[in-house]
């Protein structure tokens, strides 16, 4: 057996550095060979209508043309007051062999999200406590409008030079287009003052974030010492730009907590610019590229090294013209790295064909140019190392896996927010430092599969702890560095399959639980621990048809999936809900 190892070895390679519109995404859903249609229906709770559709097969007789079609509709309300969305997705995509050997892709998708959204969250008491509102409170207005569009277009060249070496090249496109208008309110509740005090403003933004990829390599396996090898070489490279302006104005009108008003009188878009007391415009464009190589050494059977680096070049420019707290500041920051390296290595040992014990080590370069000192300069880029240390089993041919993993993270050079300083080119108002350096170790266990006839389980165990070794405020070093985290982390979900007279019934259960977190700014707000239950019940129809009734926070349990501060930004979790779906397989 040949343990794989983790995600992040992946990621080393591919992605590099941080873009400043996000990673491109080269992983696609291919055409397939056998004509094959799946069409799923479902409807659930506080009004969710979803339905999908996705076929795929050949388009010519000998079957060197194979296409795939899908397609998506789902409306959506919630348990927030005012809230709802449509989603609208379409995708296709053709596979063409252009010989026995040499097979090209091409494809697009077109997404687009039309929403009434509750953003901004509720607050707390002046102290940090919860004041323990309705999870439907939603202090946003009834006008509040969010119109997204992305479009992507791809395409991929593979060829198969024998049975042992291949090319891959691949290119993406997407454009994303947001356009948006809400009204929020924030600010911290008084005890038992149920009079309109908060704060509401009203934002208006532009968005248009462009993303263009390339990336090419080849893989192949060679002979060697009598034992066979894998090698990858290649090379990618990426531009991301984005084209925003925002603006940000105050309302007249004070929002009440217990009561929220949805409809105060909506402000022309013409007012924001001459009203607004935060905004103005930010272009932004990062350019990355780099080469990548991986060796995979077959050292004896039992014991296999891993070997691999990255080369990186990256330059981001930030132009931005902003007005924050009564200050216009300019911004024209450029940022550049060039010949990055960032190795990682693993070692792996079969102890026999179910278990194989590793050990790994990769490092981190994550640009922070979207920073900026009180002088104007951009942040260092934060760097560190990831270490591995594991064990992973494999049974019944794949069909059960488990692992066990201790791992430690060491970050340098990370941002920290300087309170005592004033910038207007930033979202909050103060400047940053790259003073931060933290770590964050742990152990991870995970068991997934077919643990007895007919029972599927999937659980899984995180401890995690975070320590500030260098902080700004010295008095936090030696403490948590991410409080937010929590210490402790456990999922489970079992599915059994019934026999005899019921054996078209299926029933799962499971649960979510997690310890305390909490963030700490002049005060603690904290989130005590909880765990939430879920259910399912499945029945066949036949071979091509399956229902479902899925149950979501069975016991209804109250709590808060995001800690934000005390004005604002606290968000409920969604409250007990269900799901009833039809699927379908031709």
């Amino acid at each position: 057996m040949v343990c794989r190892g983790n995600t992040w070895l992946l990621q080393t390679i591919l992605k590099g550095a941080g873009t400043a519109s996000g990673a491109v995404n080269f992983v696609r859903k291919r055409p397939q060979a056998k004509p094959t249609t799946s069409l799923s229906l479902s409807a659930g709770t506080w009004d969710d209508y979803r339905a999908e559709v996705d076929t795929t097969g050949p388009l010519n007789d000998s079957g060197t043309v194979r296409g795939r079609a899908a397609i998506s509709q789902r409306d959506r309300g919630s348990y927030m007051d005012i809230s709802k969305r449509q989603d609208q997705a379409f995708y296709g995509a053709l596979d063409i062999d252009l010989s026995p050997v040499t097979t090209l892709g091409v494809g697009a998708s077109y997404e687009e999200v039309d929403a009434t959204p509750c953003w901004g969250g509720l607050p707390r008491y002046a102290d940090g406590k919860s004041a323990n509102l309705s999870r439907s409170t939603c202090l946003g207005q009834s006008w509040n409008d969010w119109q997204s569009r992305r479009s992507t277009f791809f395409a991929d060249l593979s060829h198969q030079f024998n049975d042992d070496w291949k090319l891959k090249i691949s290119a993406v496109h997407s454009r994303n287009l947001q356009d948006t208008k809400y009204a929020a309110s924030e600010g911290t509740i008084a005890y038992d003052n149920p009079a309109p005090t908060a704060n509401s403003y009203a934002a208006l933004m532009d968005y248009d974030h462009k993303d263009f990829g390339l990336d090419a390599y080849v893989d192949g396996k060679f002979q060697a010492f009598g034992l066979e090898h894998e090698l990858i070489l290649g090379a990618n490279g990426s531009r991301g730009t984005q084209d925003d302006v925002y603006a940000i104005q105050n309302l007249p009108s004070r929002q009440s907590i217990y009561q929220p008003d949805h409809h105060f009188p909506e402000p022309a878009n013409s007012t924001f610019w001459p009203n607004m007391y935060r905004g103005g415009t930010v272009k932004e464009t990062a350019i990355q590229y780099g080469t990548y190589a991986t060796l995979r050494l077959r050292l004896t059977e039992p014991l296999m090294l891993i070997l691999g680096s990255r080369v990186s070049w990256y330059e981001n420019r930030r132009q931005s013209n902003n007005l924050a707290w009564g200050e216009w500041a300019v911004q024209d920051a450029r940022t550049q790295e060039n010949g990055e390296v960032t190795p990682f290595a693993a070692l792996i040992y079969d102890l026999n064909e179910h278990l194989s014990v590793y050990a790994s080590y990769a490092d981190v370069f994550q640009p922070q140019s979207s920073y900026a000192t009180a002088d104007g300069a951009a942040l260092k880029p934060k760097i560190g190392e990831n270490y591995e240390l594991g064990i992973k089993g494999e049974w019944f041919d794949g069909r059960l896996n488990s692992s066990l993993a201790l791992f430690r993270a060491i970050e340098k050079n990370g941002a920290q927010t300087d309170y005592l300083s004033f910038c207007a080119t930033s979202s909050d108002g103060y400047c940053y430092t790259d003073a931060g350096k933290v770590r964050a170790q742990g152990v991870e266990a995970e068991i997934s599969g077919e643990v007895l006839d007919r029972l599927q389980v999937f659980g899984g165990y995180t401890y995690t702890q975070t320590k500030s070794l260098n902080d700004i405020d010295t008095a936090k070093e030696g403490g948590a560095s991410n409080t937010y985290v929590p210490r402790h982390m456990l999922r489970l979900w079992g599915d059994y399959a019934l026999d005899g007279a019921l054996s078209k019934w299926s029933m799962g259960a499971g649960v979510n639980a997690q310890s305390s977190n909490y963030r700490v700014q002049t005060i603690k707000l904290e989130q005590a621990g909880y765990a939430t239950w879920n259910a399912r019940v499945a029945y066949r129809v036949d071979d091509t048809w399956t229902v479902a009734l899925n149950g979501n926070n069975l016991f209804d349990k109250t709590y808060y999936n995001t800690v934000g501060t005390a004005s604002w930004g606290n968000f409920y979790g969604e409250p007990r809900n269900f799901t009833v779906s039809l699927k379908g397989n031709f």
